[in-house]
């Protein structure tokens, strides 16, 4: 069974080396890695060329695109490997993720995704906490906290229910999953850490929020259909993404503050 990594990526020179390092240096061995570089203008390509063109089973495409999710589709699309895994430039796999992935996806031949769980590290790769799946994150269209990061999908899942949304610029993950889950395919949540993901990203901004919180009312409002429950979510999904931008913001990120902002998502019961 062959795994296919794809990595979007544009200026990530200060982090993508730990994101290849973890792909090159895995136990399992059976992997594809798509990059797809959005015409950086840093050193991020240079650094992926002189790590990765030493490696095999390597693609590179450098290309304009129009936004994260378009390089998604576009390394989805060259994907050859019967599990698809998206790894961002900023974050990276445990050793043992893709090898633990692979013994998933063979025990269980129908399975359709797997979502294992993350561990959220600071700028210098430094721990600052564990969100187990089934605690924080467990599948629900309802809910916009999917830890995307951690999510294996088999590529029967794309050519059945399509790509990625372009619509949604910040949420199009979001929007996959509600898809995924509104198609009642198979899937296995799981509290084992796969991915290390650091804090910020595109969704982590004050001129995002606003839109982040839009694109989340509208994915869930696609998916739920009484408007009583449309009001719920929109109050959650505002709590949630305000509370969460805050307490990061305001916390410069300390381990202490993204403890409290969760324990506040928690009882919020985004």
């Amino acid at each position: 069974m062959k795994i296919s990594v794809i990595t979007t990526f544009y200026n990530s020179g200060s982090t993508i080396v730990d994101t290849l390092l973890s792909v090159f240096s895995s136990k399992f061995k059976n992997v594809e890695y798509i990059l797809i570089d959005s015409l950086s203008t840093d050193s991020s390509l240079e650094i992926v060329k002189k790590i990765a063109l030493t490696k095999d089973n390597v693609k590179i495409i450098s290309e304009k695109d129009s936004g994260i999710y378009d390089g998604m589709n576009k390394g989805i699309e060259h994907a050859t490997g019967e599990i698809i895994c998206i790894l961002n430039a900023d974050d990276f796999l445990e050793e043992d993720s893709l090898e633990h992935v692979s013994a998933i996806f063979k025990a269980n031949p129908n399975l359709d995704l797997f979502a294992g769980s993350i561990r959220m590290v600071d700028e210098e790769n430094n721990r600052i906490i564990e969100l187990p799946r089934t605690r924080y994150s467990p599948l629900k269209k309802n809910s916009p906290a999917i830890h995307h990061p951690g999510i294996f999908v088999h590529r029967r899942v794309y050519e059945k229910i399509g790509f990625f949304n372009l619509k949604y610029k910040i949420s199009a993950d979001y929007e996959f999953i509600s898809r995924f889950l509104d198609h009642k395919l198979k899937f296995i949540e799981s509290d084992k850490i796969v991915t290390n993901v650091r804090t910020g990203g595109c969704s982590d901004s004050i001129r995002n929020l606003i839109k982040k919180n839009l694109e989340h009312y509208e994915i869930a409002s696609k998916y739920t259909v009484s408007f009583p429950s449309k009001i719920i979510l929109a109050i959650k999904i505002f709590k949630k993404t305000t509370i969460h931008f805050i307490y990061l913001q305001t916390s410069k990120r300390s381990v202490s503050g993204v403890r409290k902002s969760i324990n506040e998502l928690r009882w919020f019961n985004c």
